[in-house]
């Protein structure tokens, strides 16, 4: 992940800190476990990662699999999302 600092002052816009927490600590799960986000998002814009999230073979997730997975996808737009922003810039 490009610098998490920039991403959680990004994301400290519209959040409050204990979700901007959650958010950068799925989103470092996800590198860990599935790979690179920056690489994903040069890939193409983390497409193939959102489907190995939704495909659920490369993550376990405890509990509801339905909410862990849209809390994971949710972590990955929300990159996505900072990345566009970045390239705006």
């Amino acid at each position: 992940m490009q610098s998490e600092e920039k991403f959680r002052k990004y994301l400290g816009v519209k959040r409050k800190k204990n979700t901007i927490d959650s958010i950068i600590s799925r989103c470092n799960r996800i590198s860990r476990e599935i790979g690179d986000l920056d690489e994903a998002y040069d890939k193409d814009r983390c497409k193939s990662l959102i489907n190995c999230i939704e495909d659920g073979d490369r993550l376990r997730i405890n509990g509801d699999i339905k909410e862990g997975t849209n809390t994971l996808r949710s972590a990955v737009n929300r990159y996505i999302e900072f990345r566009n922003w970045q390239y705006c810039q």
